[in-house]
């Protein structure tokens, strides 16, 4: 992570369900949602959140670039009707597919019954909780010598 500026980052949502039911099939029939709108919002927000913590670093988070050597997998693996998610996080260096860092992001979900209005005011927690992990994990590697 030592003189990393930015990091690409994916999101497998293939293990995600609510009520049991596969968050792909949910977001289309319960929410009436485009499953691609509804994984890009998603990421936006998770993004956008992550930055900003990020930004104190000099580090960011940017969207499919190549030229990046480090990336953070998001498995989301479990969601309520509530909003509330957890996320398992991998941080990889994809030159030789080493694992850097793995860690879990939980966020409590709200006490209303609107899942999109809940998940998405979750995902503010969860990306800068995210950005403050990143953090942590980017000061420990610079201060090493």
């Amino acid at each position: 992570m030592r003189n990393v500026s930015s990091v690409n980052m994916s999101s497998d949502y293939s293990a995600m369900k609510v009520k049991k039911v596969k968050i792909k099939e949910y977001v289309e029939m319960k929410l009436n949602m485009d499953f691609t709108r509804f994984c890009h919002s998603v990421e936006s927000i998770i993004i956008d959140s992550a930055n900003e913590e990020l930004d104190k670093m000099g580090m960011k988070i940017v969207e499919k670039n190549d030229s990046c050597d480090i990336e953070i997998k998001l498995m989301f693996t479990d969601t309520d009707p509530d909003g509330e998610h957890s996320v398992m996080v991998k941080l990889v260096h994809k030159p030789s597919d080493t694992l850097i860092s793995t860690f879990d992001i939980n966020s409590n979900g709200g006490n209303g019954d609107d899942f999109r209005e809940m998940f998405m005011n979750g995902l503010l927690k969860t990306g800068k909780t995210l950005g403050k992990k990143l953090c942590k994990i980017k000061s420990t590697t610079d201060s090493t010598k």
